[in-house]
């Protein structure tokens, strides 16, 4: 073997050992600070709308309906909403008793979610039933299309609570 061949098989061995040590601290950093996305919907669950009893998750995956979870009389649906200005937008929508007892919006990127709380238009939604036509609230002038995604993410929990708990499987 010549010099350079020899030069050449101890660059490649180094680069190995680096990405071999690379890969195992990115490992362990993932393993550490890795977040269970259907614990945090539980743990926003009941930060948002506390009941005496914990949420327990019921289902998930189900088309744009992320996570549902239950306590006592309350139902928790986080969905996502297509059609944002900067993607989907994630809601938390209680119900209790068919309605709308709270919505709070959960991840996204847009830019104007701001003013549609300023414009109180998740308070729209409040004491809504689930036959209601979302598509038409008033959206926020100037957040329209965060305002549509918003509406998309409320009729795909209000679809999945009036298919699965009035008169559904779970008869609520």
């Amino acid at each position: 073997m010549t010099l350079s061949t020899k030069q050449s098989i101890k660059n490649v061995a180094v680069f190995c050992v680096i990405a071999l040590v690379s890969g195992l601290v990115l490992g362990l950093v993932n393993h550490f600070t890795a977040v269970d996305p259907k614990a945090e919907a539980i743990r926003k669950f009941n930060a948002l709308f506390p009941t005496a009893q914990e949420y327990t998750v019921v289902d998930e995956k189900a088309g744009n309906v992320l996570y549902v979870a239950e306590s006592e009389n309350v139902v928790a649906i986080l969905s996502k909403g297509k059609g944002g200005f900067k993607g989907e937008v994630q809601a938390y929508v209680f119900f209790v008793e068919g309605k709308i007892a709270l919505l709070a919006v959960g991840e996204h990127k847009e830019t104007y979610v701001g003013k549609l709380q300023a414009d109180k238009f998740f308070e729209r939604f409040i004491g809504k039933n689930t036959s209601a036509a979302f598509s038409e609230i008033d959206g926020v002038t100037g957040a329209t299309r965060s305002s549509n995604a918003v509406k998309n993410a409320v009729t795909a929990a209000a679809e999945y609570y009036k298919e699965h708990y009035e008169g559904g499987q779970n008869g609520r």
